[in-house]
């Protein structure tokens, strides 16, 4: 009876926790996106390094790592109660106000929940008992790996605003029809003519910085990831040796009996 309400809770606490990891995304890039619509686009390298921080966050705590449960949780409750005394300071001067105190509410009842729920509670013991009996060298390999993706996917669509944005003023509307027609060659030239032409380095920057990044995090995390397959495959080498040592003994030893149960049957 005790296994079948632990079951329960653990499955209650699952839905919640992605309940509240959904939310916190969908909040997170709607208050972006309107953040971008009240003050511009000054700030979006920040919001990027901040909402991929949030999403490693994330999934430690849906990992069941009580360190990322406590921070999350912390995180939210004081970044729900900064946005709750902000709202209010603006509610009467700017509709974005109401964005903030909607904003802060959600942040603090879900910093409050992850604490109190018992539900959650159980969840994340089952995931870190589940945790415990995964190889951390391969999962943090795939963790590198994860980032390197994360990174080349945000390199990619950055770079493609920027090279847009230098393509229509070079050859106005057309440059728009360029940048999807020719989209490889426009992402590795179009960098190099900003540089010599405006002497603006920033495209280079990421679009090579961002392409080199990805890959150096996407090879640390194959090579982990290569180190753990082969003591995975030495490990069980020696297994399988062992097994065979053994039953060679235990074919000797059976062998041997039976010589002896045949002597003796002889002598008598």
């Amino acid at each position: 009876m005790e296994a079948l309400q632990e079951s329960s809770r653990v499955s209650r606490g699952k839905k919640i926790v992605w309940t509240i990891v959904g939310s916190i995304i969908f909040l997170s890039v709607a208050d972006d996106v309107i953040f971008y619509l009240f003050f511009g686009s000054e700030k979006f390298s920040k919001t990027i390094i901040r909402f991929i921080l949030m999403l490693i966050l994330l999934y430690y705590f849906y990992r069941g790592y009580s360190l990322a449960k406590w921070i999350s949780s912390i995180l939210l409750v004081l970044g729900g109660l900064m946005s709750l005394f902000n709202g209010l300071k603006l509610l009467q001067a700017s509709q974005f106000g109401i964005h903030l105190l909607l904003i802060g509410s959600f942040y603090t009842f879900f910093g409050i929940l992850i604490l109190l729920s018992k539900n959650i509670r159980a969840f994340l013991m089952s995931q870190k008992s589940d945790l415990d009996k995964e190889n951390m060298r391969n999962f943090f390999g795939n963790i590198f790996k994860g980032l390197g993706i994360i990174t080349i996917i945000i390199t990619v669509f950055w770079g493609f605003g920027l090279n847009l944005a230098i393509m229509r003023q070079v050859v106005g509307s057309w440059g728009v029809i360029i940048c999807f027609a020719f989209f490889p060659i426009v992402f590795a030239v179009a960098p190099w003519y900003e540089l010599i032409a405006n002497g603006n380095w920033f495209p280079l920057f990421v679009i090579y910085g961002g392409w080199v990044t990805s890959s150096v995090l996407y090879i640390i995390g194959s090579e982990i990831s290569k180190k753990n397959l082969e003591q995975v495959t030495e490990s069980g080498r020696t297994e399988t040796t062992d097994r065979v040592e053994l039953t060679e003994e235990k074919i000797a030893d059976i062998a041997k009996r039976f010589k002896e149960i045949q002597k003796s049957k002889k002598e008598s």
